[in-house]
Parts: C-alpha cells; sequence; structure tokens
C-alpha cells in the first residue's frame, strides 16, 4: 500500500488534534486539583485568612498598652509562613505570631499590641503589614482604627474661622477639661493644617 499525500494530511491532522485534546485534559486536570502528577504539586499553596480584615479597636486605654488577639488561618494546602509583621507606626502599633509556620488548614494567634503614649492624638488610622509565603497575597494590609480614652475633653473640639481679611485679628475660646484622675500638663499648642 502506498502512502498518499492526502493520507498523510489526514495523518498530520489526526495527531495535532490527539495533541490538542492531551493539552486541554492536562490544563482541565491542573484546574480541578485532582492531585494527580506534578502539575497539582504545583498548585499545592499556602493561603492566608484573616478573621477581620480591618481591626476597630474601640477605646483603649490612656495609660497602659492594649493587647487583643485576632485569628489568622491558613486555608491552603502547604504550611503558611509569616515573614515579617511590621506596623505603619512602629512605636505604637506591632503584632506577633504564636504558631509559625502555620500548618495547612490550622490557625495561629496573632498578638496586637498598641501603646497609647505614641499614638498622635486620640483618634488615629494605622496600618499592620503581614508578610508571607502565601503567593497570591505575599503582604496582606491590615487597617487598624485606634481610639484612645482622651484625657481631656475640648468644647468646642474644632474652630471654624470662616473668611478673614488679611491684617484682621480672630479669636476663639476653648475650655479643655480634664476627664480622667491622672494629671496632666500643657505644655505646646500646635495648630495643625487641614
Amino acid at each position: 500500500m502506498k502512502l498518499r499525500t492526502n493520507h498523510i494530511v489526514i495523518l498530520v491532522g489526526l495527531v495535532v488534534f490527539l495533541f490538542v485534546v492531551a493539552v486541554v485534559l492536562r490544563e482541565q486536570s491542573v484546574q480541578d486539583g485532582d492531585g494527580r502528577g506534578p502539575a497539582s504539586a504545583a498548585s499545592r499553596h499556602p493561603s492566608i485568612s484573616l478573621e477581620v480584615e480591618s481591626f476597630q479597636t474601640g477605646p483603649i486605654s490612656n495609660t497602659e498598652v492594649s493587647k487583643f488577639e485576632i485569628e489568622v488561618a491558613n486555608r491552603g494546602q502547604a504550611p503558611l509562613e509569616i515573614r515579617e509583621i511590621q506596623g505603619s507606626c512602629p512605636l505604637c502599633l506591632g503584632g506577633t505570631i504564636d504558631r509559625n509556620p502555620i500548618p495547612p488548614g490550622r490557625t495561629a494567634i496573632l498578638n496586637l499590641s498598641i501603646n497609647p503614649y505614641e499614638v498622635y492624638g486620640f483618634e488615629s488610622s494605622k496600618s499592620l503589614s503581614i508578610v508571607s509565603n502565601d503567593p497570591n497575597r505575599r503582604i496582606v494590609v491590615m487597617p487598624v482604627n485606634i481610639e484612645v480614652d482622651p484625657e481631656l475633653a475640648m468644647e468646642p473640639d474644632r474652630f471654624a474661622f470662616g473668611e478673614i481679611e488679611q491684617g484682621e485679628t480672630v479669636e476663639r475660646t476653648m475650655i479643655l477639661r480634664q476627664v480622667g484622675e491622672q494629671s496632666f500638663e500643657i505644655t505646646r499648642i500646635e495648630v495643625q493644617p487641614q
């Protein structure tokens, strides 16, 4: 039997068709995570999940460091390594993890600490960055809103001067009242731009 040109074309077409089917089936197997072969081994990775995506402290003491616990879970299929935890204000906000690495399907506790002496004002927005080996979320940034019990109350809490002509002097009065039992001393008053 002699091979003709049309036989060769059909044979090449069949080989190409089988190759495409094999590639499609392999891709589908990797996406389904069926656990067969080296492709699924590459898809096994850690996955970080926080109990909360942002944290509100509520009122905290103005005289001592406040501590909070936040659950960190590994929803992936490989150990989750927490490589670094850094606050946007290193003096006032920090964190440590109680278990590292975190096994697949397990949780650990992120111990969050806030030093009120280093928080500027009575309300502040900071963030905590958590660096891990999760390939999809290497850095998780969690906003932290801090509310410190004030030592004093101000009435009014801000001034509205409106439009002021050049050379004109405008005065406003604010009453400061001690709220807590601990005494304090006002050493300086600064005007903050809006």
